[in-house]
């Protein structure tokens, strides 16, 4: 795997949280820049065909500063 959207990622030592460090300089079409919050906007309103493991799976979506997200799980598991 490599980084895309994220310049980097950790994972806690138990394994539930995910830290994703977004990319600076990342723009959407109209020019806003990426955020935090578009992230923790994106996961809640995904709707594809995992949904439901990945909802499952995910507890809560955090902003840390505004250009890092955390992720935290109900359990460890291949999902993230």
């Amino acid at each position: 795997m490599a980084p895309s959207l994220a310049t980097a990622w950790h994972e806690s030592p138990d394994g539930l949280t995910y830290d994703f460090m977004l990319r600076r300089g990342v723009t959407f079409h109209n020019g806003d820049p990426l955020t935090a919050e578009d992230v923790k906007f994106s996961f809640e309103r995904y709707r594809g065909t995992g949904v439901l493991e990945l909802k499952q799976q995910v507890r809560v979506v955090e902003i840390v500063p505004p250009t890092t997200s955390a992720s935290t799980c109900t359990s460890p598991g291949p999902i993230f």
